[in-house]
Protein backbone atom coordinates (compact mmCIF):
# COMPACT_ATOMS: atom_id res chain seq x y z
CA UNK A 1 0.00 0.00 0.00
CA UNK A 2 2.40 2.69 1.27
CA UNK A 3 4.57 1.65 -2.17
CA UNK A 4 1.59 2.19 -4.66
CA UNK A 5 1.00 5.40 -2.99
CA UNK A 6 4.79 6.39 -3.48
CA UNK A 7 4.33 5.55 -7.28
CA UNK A 8 1.36 7.82 -7.55
CA UNK A 9 2.97 10.46 -5.84
CA UNK A 10 5.73 10.51 -8.22
CA UNK A 11 3.44 10.48 -10.98
CA UNK A 12 1.69 13.53 -10.07
CA UNK A 13 2.34 17.14 -9.00
CA UNK A 14 -0.26 17.55 -6.57
CA UNK A 15 0.85 15.40 -3.76
CA UNK A 16 -1.05 12.72 -1.36
CA UNK A 17 -4.89 13.53 -0.93
CA UNK A 18 -5.93 13.57 2.51
CA UNK A 19 -7.08 9.83 2.65
CA UNK A 20 -3.80 8.64 1.05
CA UNK A 21 -1.79 11.10 4.21
CA UNK A 22 -4.35 9.23 6.92
CA UNK A 23 -3.32 5.58 5.36
CA UNK A 24 0.32 5.87 4.96
CA UNK A 25 0.15 7.44 8.38
CA UNK A 26 -1.88 4.78 10.12
CA UNK A 27 0.17 1.97 8.30
CA UNK A 28 3.48 3.51 9.74
CA UNK A 29 2.12 3.58 13.44
CA UNK A 30 0.64 0.18 13.02
CA UNK A 31 4.50 -0.69 12.01
CA UNK A 32 6.36 1.23 15.12
CA UNK A 33 4.19 -0.26 17.14
CA UNK A 34 4.60 -3.62 15.84
CA UNK A 35 8.13 -3.32 16.37
CA UNK A 36 8.13 -1.77 19.42
CA UNK A 37 5.97 -4.25 20.86
CA UNK A 38 8.51 -6.90 19.37
CA UNK A 39 11.56 -5.45 20.78
CA UNK A 40 9.59 -4.74 24.17
CA UNK A 41 9.15 -9.04 24.23
CA UNK A 42 12.44 -9.89 22.72
CA UNK A 43 13.91 -7.60 25.83
CA UNK A 44 11.51 -9.24 28.13
CA UNK A 45 12.55 -12.95 27.30
CA UNK A 46 15.86 -11.98 27.71
CA UNK A 47 15.79 -10.49 31.00
CA UNK A 48 13.49 -14.01 32.34
CA UNK A 49 16.55 -15.92 31.13
CA UNK A 50 19.09 -14.01 32.30
CA UNK A 51 17.30 -14.04 36.02
CA UNK A 52 16.98 -17.77 35.33
CA UNK A 53 20.30 -18.59 34.81
CA UNK A 54 21.74 -16.73 37.60
CA UNK A 55 18.63 -18.39 39.66
CA UNK A 56 19.90 -21.89 38.82
CA UNK A 57 23.53 -20.78 39.64
CA UNK A 58 22.09 -19.79 43.07
CA UNK A 59 19.67 -22.43 43.92
CA UNK A 60 22.65 -25.29 43.03
CA UNK A 61 25.42 -23.42 45.32
CA UNK A 62 22.15 -23.56 48.03
CA UNK A 63 21.06 -27.02 47.27
CA UNK A 64 24.95 -28.65 47.38
CA UNK A 65 25.59 -26.67 50.40
CA UNK A 66 22.44 -28.25 52.49
CA UNK A 67 22.83 -31.60 50.79
CA UNK A 68 26.75 -31.67 52.03
CA UNK A 69 25.33 -31.05 55.72
CA UNK A 70 22.30 -33.10 55.92
CA UNK A 71 24.47 -36.19 54.30
CA UNK A 72 26.81 -35.78 57.66
CA UNK A 73 23.56 -35.69 60.11
CA UNK A 74 23.72 -37.64 63.05
CA UNK A 75 22.23 -38.17 66.36
CA UNK A 76 23.98 -36.47 69.79
CA UNK A 77 25.11 -38.16 72.44
CA UNK A 78 25.28 -35.97 76.00
CA UNK A 79 25.61 -36.56 79.37
CA UNK A 80 22.04 -37.45 80.00
CA UNK A 81 21.66 -39.62 76.59
CA UNK A 82 21.19 -39.46 72.99
CA UNK A 83 19.20 -36.90 71.03
CA UNK A 84 17.72 -37.26 67.67
CA UNK A 85 19.63 -35.83 64.92
CA UNK A 86 17.02 -33.16 64.73
CA UNK A 87 16.41 -30.58 67.44
CA UNK A 88 13.72 -28.68 65.22
CA UNK A 89 11.89 -30.05 62.37
CA UNK A 90 9.47 -26.95 60.53
CA UNK A 91 8.17 -26.77 57.18
CA UNK A 92 11.16 -23.93 56.20
CA UNK A 93 13.04 -23.41 59.55
CA UNK A 94 15.30 -26.80 60.46
CA UNK A 95 17.74 -27.58 63.27
CA UNK A 96 20.20 -30.43 63.47
CA UNK A 97 23.50 -31.61 64.69
CA UNK A 98 25.85 -32.90 62.24
CA UNK A 99 29.32 -34.27 62.32
CA UNK A 100 31.14 -32.23 59.26
CA UNK A 101 34.02 -30.00 60.22
CA UNK A 102 35.99 -27.62 57.75
CA UNK A 103 38.45 -26.21 60.07
CA UNK A 104 40.74 -29.38 61.24
CA UNK A 105 40.23 -33.09 61.38
CA UNK A 106 39.14 -33.09 64.91
CA UNK A 107 35.78 -35.05 64.93
CA UNK A 108 33.78 -32.56 66.22
CA UNK A 109 30.10 -31.77 65.90
CA UNK A 110 28.57 -28.41 64.75
CA UNK A 111 24.74 -27.56 65.01
CA UNK A 112 23.13 -26.22 61.53
CA UNK A 113 19.95 -24.35 61.04
CA UNK A 114 18.43 -23.57 57.81
CA UNK A 115 15.46 -20.99 57.92
CA UNK A 116 13.93 -18.68 55.55
CA UNK A 117 14.16 -15.08 56.79
CA UNK A 118 10.55 -13.57 57.27
CA UNK A 119 11.67 -10.25 55.88
CA UNK A 120 13.89 -11.08 52.57
CA UNK A 121 12.56 -14.44 52.30
CA UNK A 122 16.26 -15.50 51.78
CA UNK A 123 17.41 -18.71 52.40
CA UNK A 124 20.15 -18.30 55.60
CA UNK A 125 22.14 -20.88 56.84
CA UNK A 126 23.82 -20.96 60.79
CA UNK A 127 26.27 -23.00 61.89
CA UNK A 128 27.00 -23.64 65.96
CA UNK A 129 30.25 -24.56 66.69
CA UNK A 130 31.08 -27.15 69.60
CA UNK A 131 33.58 -27.62 72.18
CA UNK A 132 34.38 -31.31 73.23
CA UNK A 133 35.97 -32.49 76.64
CA UNK A 134 38.96 -34.79 76.34
CA UNK A 135 37.59 -36.42 79.56
CA UNK A 136 34.38 -37.27 78.85
CA UNK A 137 34.01 -36.97 75.30
CA UNK A 138 30.65 -35.10 75.22
CA UNK A 139 30.82 -31.68 73.62
CA UNK A 140 28.54 -28.46 73.81
CA UNK A 141 28.16 -25.84 70.94
CA UNK A 142 28.24 -21.95 71.43
CA UNK A 143 25.40 -19.72 71.87
CA UNK A 144 26.55 -17.49 68.52
CA UNK A 145 26.40 -18.60 65.34
CA UNK A 146 27.82 -17.83 62.01
CA UNK A 147 25.11 -16.85 59.83
CA UNK A 148 25.17 -17.42 56.04
CA UNK A 149 22.87 -16.10 53.23
CA UNK A 150 22.00 -18.51 50.88
CA UNK A 151 20.37 -16.22 48.61
CA UNK A 152 17.48 -16.23 47.40
CA UNK A 153 14.39 -15.47 48.19
CA UNK A 154 12.71 -18.58 47.97
CA UNK A 155 8.86 -19.79 47.45
CA UNK A 156 7.80 -22.43 50.21
CA UNK A 157 5.41 -24.01 49.84
CA UNK A 158 6.19 -24.17 45.78
CA UNK A 159 4.45 -24.35 42.58
CA UNK A 160 3.91 -27.79 42.52
CA UNK A 161 0.94 -29.79 42.29
CA UNK A 162 -0.15 -29.90 45.24
CA UNK A 163 2.75 -27.48 46.98
CA UNK A 164 5.61 -28.70 48.27
CA UNK A 165 7.17 -27.33 51.73
CA UNK A 166 11.20 -26.63 51.55
CA UNK A 167 11.67 -29.37 53.99
CA UNK A 168 9.45 -32.77 54.40
CA UNK A 169 10.67 -35.18 57.10
CA UNK A 170 10.83 -39.18 55.98
CA UNK A 171 11.18 -42.14 57.71
CA UNK A 172 12.89 -45.59 56.68
CA UNK A 173 9.61 -46.57 54.33
CA UNK A 174 9.49 -42.97 52.39
CA UNK A 175 6.74 -42.07 54.27
CA UNK A 176 6.45 -38.07 55.74
CA UNK A 177 6.93 -38.12 59.56
CA UNK A 178 7.12 -35.65 62.50
CA UNK A 179 8.62 -38.32 64.82
CA UNK A 180 12.56 -37.03 64.59
CA UNK A 181 14.30 -40.48 66.41
CA UNK A 182 12.01 -41.93 62.91
CA UNK A 183 14.23 -39.01 60.59
CA UNK A 184 16.14 -41.52 57.77
CA UNK A 185 16.15 -38.87 54.97
CA UNK A 186 14.73 -35.09 53.76
CA UNK A 187 13.70 -34.31 51.11
CA UNK A 188 14.08 -30.46 50.24
CA UNK A 189 11.73 -28.91 47.34
CA UNK A 190 13.83 -24.97 46.62
CA UNK A 191 12.00 -22.81 44.28
CA UNK A 192 14.93 -20.09 44.11
CA UNK A 193 14.56 -16.30 42.69
CA UNK A 194 11.07 -15.29 43.94
CA UNK A 195 9.09 -15.14 47.52
CA UNK A 196 6.26 -16.06 44.92
CA UNK A 197 5.68 -19.39 43.57
CA UNK A 198 5.84 -20.25 39.84
CA UNK A 199 7.34 -16.20 38.85
CA UNK A 200 9.04 -16.00 35.78
CA UNK A 201 12.68 -17.10 36.40
CA UNK A 202 12.16 -19.36 39.46
CA UNK A 203 14.76 -22.44 39.50
CA UNK A 204 13.26 -25.21 41.56
CA UNK A 205 15.12 -28.23 42.74
CA UNK A 206 13.75 -31.38 44.90
CA UNK A 207 16.43 -33.55 46.24
CA UNK A 208 16.10 -36.57 48.54
CA UNK A 209 18.93 -36.28 50.92
CA UNK A 210 19.80 -39.86 52.59
CA UNK A 211 21.15 -38.99 56.65
CA UNK A 212 24.40 -41.61 56.13
CA UNK A 213 25.16 -40.94 59.85
CA UNK A 214 21.80 -42.10 61.81
CA UNK A 215 23.10 -44.77 63.96
CA UNK A 216 26.44 -44.60 63.89
CA UNK A 217 26.91 -43.01 67.34
CA UNK A 218 23.55 -44.58 68.86
CA UNK A 219 19.78 -43.41 68.99
CA UNK A 220 16.66 -44.96 67.57
CA UNK A 221 17.12 -44.91 63.90
CA UNK A 222 14.06 -46.83 62.93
Amino acid sequence: MIIAIARRLHGRDEGLGLVELLISTLLGLIILVTAGALMISTTRASGIQAKSDINARGAGTAMNTMSRYLHAATTYPTSSGTLPAFATMGATDVTFYAYVNLVSTAAQPVKVRYYVDSTTKNLMQQLYSSTCSVTTGFCTFSSTATTINLGGPVASPTSDTPPAPLFVYLNAGGAATTIASAVQSVQVNLEYGSATAGSPGNTHLTNTIALLNIGQFGGDSS
